[in-house]
């Protein structure tokens, strides 16, 4: 079962649930000045319950994985 985007939302798999229905959110594209300018700086994001359509700014930190250096030469 799989849903379509719309233009404003960016489909991605996600670990986090909704707190009401318990689906999984999805991450939604910034509009507005608050979301464009004022929640990246704390790291704020919006999401969204694709089924109960609950909308909400959720501060979520990605472990990135980083490369290593060490191996490579500089030839």
């Amino acid at each position: 079962m799989s849903s379509t985007g719309s233009s404003e939302a960016v489909s991605r798999r996600s670990d986090m649930h909704c707190r009401e229905c318990g689906n999984n959110l999805r991450r939604l594209a910034r509009k507005g000045f608050l979301q464009l300018k004022v929640y990246p700086l704390f790291g704020f994001y919006p999401w969204e319950c694709p089924v109960c359509r609950k909308t909400m700014m959720i501060r979520k930190q990605y472990l990135r994985k980083r490369r290593s250096v060490q191996g490579h030469s500089a030839d």
